[in-house]
């Protein structure tokens, strides 16, 4: 591959990184955070965010290096960020509520059957 072409692909390849990153924060705000935030965050929620961190930076660390190839150049910090950017404008606003459509059909079906299904709890960030 020519110099300029793998800079592409390892721009597009952090693009989908940062996509991929995005979409996992969505997927751990619909379970952990409820729709309409009070103020304080509850210690559950601290713990599951701290969690939520310590899973997600490794991850995005082995996503830049592969997708890199082990070089961290200034364009590869740019295709995160414009990654993360697009999934932010595009895809969470939908995805965000189908996720919670299903956190809630799913604590619902639970509840009907009797078993019981943790509630977000009532505090925290959306």
């Amino acid at each position: 591959m020519t110099g300029v072409a793998h800079e592409l692909a390892m721009f597009l390849a952090t693009v989908l990184s940062g996509m991929v990153l995005g979409l996992l924060y969505d997927i751990h705000r619909a379970l952990t955070h409820p729709p309409r935030p009070r103020r304080r965050l509850r210690p559950r929620q601290f713990v599951l965010d701290i969690l939520f961190w310590l899973v997600v930076t490794p991850l995005a660390f082995v996503l830049l290096v592969v997708a890199s190839l082990g070089q961290l150049q200034w364009h590869v910090y740019l295709g995160l960020a414009v990654g993360l950017g697009l999934y932010a404008a595009l895809g969470s606003p939908l995805l965000l509520t189908c996720f919670r459509f299903v956190v809630v059909g799913t604590r619902t079906f639970l509840h009907r059957l009797r078993l019981r299904w943790p509630r977000p709890p009532a505090g925290g960030r959306s």
